[in-house]
């Protein structure tokens, strides 16, 4: 596992990546916040999701689901993706958490951004294109 500072006029971050990444999460403040929301694609989260949550220590992060491609990047998903974050009670104390590929990434970082003047937002790419494309910067 390697961790790499990113640091910008704006913020400074750490980008973890390797094998026992997730587990790195562990140390991340996430206990501090309301509710936790985690944004994905039903069958990746599938395949990984109980894997994630036992690496990262969530405990019972609401998810939302969105369907695969680049038709989920659109206004009307954001604003489905933000109207479900209403309904469960998302507050400015809220975290959202990209789980996926670019379009999740792309996709939740414009919700996060958007939803109450912005809340928190955590990008976990499970794509080596996601990794670079969307969630470091790339765009």
């Amino acid at each position: 596992m390697r961790r790499l500072r990113v640091k910008s006029r704006e913020f400074d971050y750490q980008v973890v990546a390797g094998r026992g990444a997730w587990s790195a999460f562990q140390k991340f403040p996430h206990r501090g916040y309301s509710s936790i929301f985690v944004l994905t694609e039903r069958s990746l989260w599938k395949r990984w999701g109980t894997h994630f949550l036992k690496d990262s220590q969530l405990i019972a992060p609401h998810e939302i689901f969105v369907p695969s491609g680049e038709n989920s990047k659109s206004i009307r998903m954001a604003e489905r993706v933000a109207a479900t974050l209403l309904k469960k009670s998302a507050d400015r104390r809220s975290l959202l958490i990209a789980f996926g590929g670019g379009v999740v990434g792309d996709l939740g970082g414009f919700v996060a951004s958007t939803y109450m003047r912005g809340i928190d937002y955590v990008q976990v790419p499970t794509t080596v294109v996601a990794q670079v494309d969307s969630a470091i910067g790339g765009k």
